[in-house]
């Protein structure tokens, strides 16, 4: 019986897939991550502005989203191969978030429409932000399936694919400003750059094929896989425009700094984030005042899709 059913496997798999065709797939899905780095970041930020006069804010998590790609590519026999682009974003947003820098030890709340109100009445630095973070990530990868037919419509196909995945936060903050000081409004822009980075996959597809649609035909397929992809460090650059109270949470931070986790106890709640040359970084290391940690992109997990794929047969 064992015997029967490896012949039997072993001539699905050679089983002959005929022509060489072009294909263009089109998929939407989901894509799920740790990202534990970036999340602890998203706290610790809230934390630091907190500390310096801020209201809390809500913080979201990187976990997963939505993910789009299209694929175009070729197949000759049962091997297919191809070039897949994905699109994959996130888009966070604090808006009306006050600070009160002259009582950032206070106890009590306030709120953008009540700073308005008292106009110069503050003897500190307060003011309200508007602040908006898009991060978007373009992994582009080579991929290659074999087909195995189940049936005349059905097809399983186990994959893998290499390539790399560039990226950029893109982060606005624009603050008016209320007290005594009479500052005026102000509005800084930079981005933080990951580098481009190595990413893999591994993937089996189970599709439907057999709809004809404009001299080729349609196939419905779905994608459950795995990815493997790492960040090593993210790099303030692109810094246009001004924002007083960001020098004053933030005074390392200038073209090129890069975002550290730093240690200035050995409980890990009081880690504070860190936007500074690595120069800077290693002075306050050497002076023992704190430990110093870059922050990393952690984007591995699972992914499952939903494609259509068109062919034509050459």
């Amino acid at each position: 019986m064992k015997k029967n059913a490896a012949v039997i496997g072993l001539l699905i798999w050679a089983t002959p897939i005929s022509a060489t065709q072009l294909f263009l797939s089109l998929s939407q899905g989901y894509t799920h991550y740790e990202a534990e780095d970036l999340n602890r970041v998203l706290v610790l930020l809230e934390k630091t502005t907190q500390v310096s006069g801020f209201n809390n804010y809500e913080v979201s998590q990187f976990d997963g989203h939505p993910q789009q790609a299209v694929v175009a590519g070729f197949q000759i026999g049962a091997w297919r191969f191809g070039l897949e682009a994905e699109f994959w974003t996130e888009s966070f947003e604090q808006t009306e978030v006050p600070f009160d820098l002259e009582n950032a030890e206070r106890d009590y709340r306030i709120d953008c429409a009540s700073l308005r109100a008292g106009g110069n009445g503050f003897d500190g630095l307060a003011g309200c932000v508007q602040a908006q973070e898009v991060f978007l990530f373009l992994p582009i990868t080579l991929q290659v399936s074999r087909e195995i037919l189940l049936s005349p419509s059905w097809r399983l196909a186990p994959g893998a694919g290499l390539g790399v995945m560039a990226g950029s936060a893109s982060i606005r903050m624009k603050t008016d400003y209320f007290g005594k000081f009479g500052l005026p409004s102000d509005d800084i822009r930079y981005s933080v750059d990951p580098g481009i980075n190595t990413v893999q996959k591994y993937f089996v597809d189970l599709e439907f094929r057999s709809t004809r649609f404009l001299g080729g035909f349609l196939g419905f397929q779905t994608r459950l896989g795995w990815r493997i992809t790492h960040m090593p460090q993210f790099t303030l650059k692109d810094e246009t425009g001004n924002s007083q109270v960001f020098d004053i949470v933030f005074p390392e931070a200038e073209n090129g700094a890069i975002l550290y986790i730093q240690s200035v106890t050995s409980r890990p709640e009081d880690d504070q984030i860190f936007f500074g040359s690595e120069a800077s970084a290693r002075k306050l290391a050497e002076i023992g005042e704190s430990r110093f940690r870059t922050v990393t992109g952690d984007f591995t997990g699972w992914f499952a899709s939903l494609k259509l794929n068109v062919y034509w047969g050459l």
